[in-house]
């Protein structure tokens, strides 16, 4: 507005970032740009997932005057979806239809097939389909009246209308885009691909929602896994030096939108190119003058497992690698006086957690690695009570701890939101400041 400075603004703003979850949980709660009257999430668990976000929401998601309605389509009961009205139960990875392909670092072009395997254990619509996230959001868009959906939601390259309500209608159509893309499009399965694989099973759902010429050859991709081009095509064929799939930009070592870009608290603009910053909060204040090393003289770092990830902690895995002990340094384990096995008290300015302690060269000297995945407080966790059946509870399912837990709040923000990252406005959860103490 004429007349007011423009900085610092209210908050922090992040002009060269997506969407952040790190950032619309809190200020949707705090009504800053604004609020929410309904919350959909769908496999979501940020709770869970956001370094210092429990602390900052929980009470609010519990209050129906901040957030009115929250609806979660999941399997599982978990951190996030805990605070829901209403969860719709969704389908797991073998139960489900997909289509994926590789973020990046593969020199050819691929798409991998998923298919239910087995059955969903969820309820059935009354015309026989299992409730899930497509049967759902279907409905939902159906009872709306949204266009796209229903008899005549689709349409083939020729106009002709085409039925989107059931989630083959959308799968095994994308199915034959990918079967018809490309150079030329894939052979058709034989009847003895479709047995030696399963996808006979198949057969009546993929004969009948897809054209004469088009059934045999999605249930090629699905009798391979997918659609992978030829290793042979990984090479430029006019110039075998060059990669087919190659990146065509120049190399970037400026970014003028980044460096076009203001901190929104300081008026101060960003580098445009690579540089070293120290750790610090949204306003350029450095993390080491507000938490000094003298009061937390290690780091914390997160590492993914090899072996478990978040929504895996209720499978048998977990009778493999029951729990996620911090790694130490040996020279920091003389120090506090720990050997492997031992238990120990870990904080940060943000929370605490009892551990026990590995003792192991892997990590450098004054850090301590927590592996992901572990420190539940719901996916079987503890036990919910669902119409008359109670769950087990599941002590195993609450072992280890959640790095997450020990997430710091950003004191140039009033502590109101969660330490991010000043440019890309992702949440820190690396380098966080803690100490260790033998119990």
């Amino acid at each position: 507005m004429r007349g007011l400075k423009p900085y610092p603004a209210r908050d922090a703003w992040f002009p060269n970032a997506p969407g952040l979850a790190t950032e619309w949980f809190t200020g949707a709660l705090r009504g800053y740009p604004y609020g929410l009257k309904a919350l959909i999430l769908w496999s979501a668990n940020p709770l869970y997932g956001i370094p210092g976000l429990r602390p900052l929401v929980e009470k609010d998601l519990a209050d129906p005057k901040k957030l009115p309605l929250t609806v979660s389509v999941d399997p599982l009961i978990n951190e996030s979806n805990a605070f829901a009205d209403y969860i719709v139960p969704d389908s797991l990875m073998y139960e489900s239809w997909g289509w994926a392909a590789p973020w990046n670092g593969v020199p050819t072009k691929t798409t991998t097939a998923r298919w239910p395997v087995v059955a969903p254990k969820a309820a059935k619509t009354p015309d026989g389909q299992a409730i899930g996230m497509e049967t759902f959001f279907i409905a939902l868009a159906k009872a709306m009246k949204l266009p796209g959906f229903g008899p005549e939601g689709l349409a083939d390259m020729e106009g002709n209308r085409l039925p989107l309500e059931r989630p083959e209608d959308w799968y095994l159509r994308g199915g034959a885009n990918i079967a018809f893309a490309g150079q030329a499009p894939v052979g058709d399965a034989t009847d003895e691909d479709l047995a030696l694989s399963g996808v006979e099973r198949l057969r009546p759902t993929l004969e009948a929602t897809l054209k004469p010429d088009e059934w045999r050859k999605v249930a090629f991709l699905y009798t391979r896994g997918g659609r992978y081009q030829p290793a042979t095509e990984a090479q430029d064929e006019a110039n075998p030096d060059w990669q087919t799939n190659r990146f065509k930009n120049a190399l970037w070592l400026w970014n003028d939108n980044v460096g076009g870009a203001k901190n929104s608290l300081t008026g101060k603009r960003f580098a445009g190119c690579a540089t070293w910053q120290p750790p610090a909060f949204a306003d350029g204040t450095p993390m080491r003058a507000v938490h000094m090393e003298a009061d937390w003289p290690l780091l914390v770092v997160s590492f993914k497992s090899a072996l478990q990830n978040s929504y895996s902690i209720a499978t048998r895995i977990t009778g493999l690698h029951p729990d996620n002990p911090v790694i130490v340094h040996p020279d920091d384990a003389a120090w506090l006086g720990l050997a492997t096995g031992d238990r120990a008290r870990i904080q940060s300015p943000g929370g605490s957690a009892t551990c026990r302690v590995i003792v192991h060269e892997g990590v450098m000297r004054g850090v301590l690695a927590v592996e992901h995945g572990y420190g539940h407080r719901e996916l079987g966790a503890r036990a919910h009570r669902v119409g008359d059946v109670r769950q087990p509870d599941r002590p195993d399912l609450r072992a280890g701890i959640n790095l997450n837990d020990l997430g710091l709040a950003d004191p140039t923000r009033g502590n109101a939101a969660i330490w991010v990252d000043a440019v890309a406005g992702t949440s820190v959860r690396n380098g966080l400041p803690a100490k260790l103490i033998k119990i």
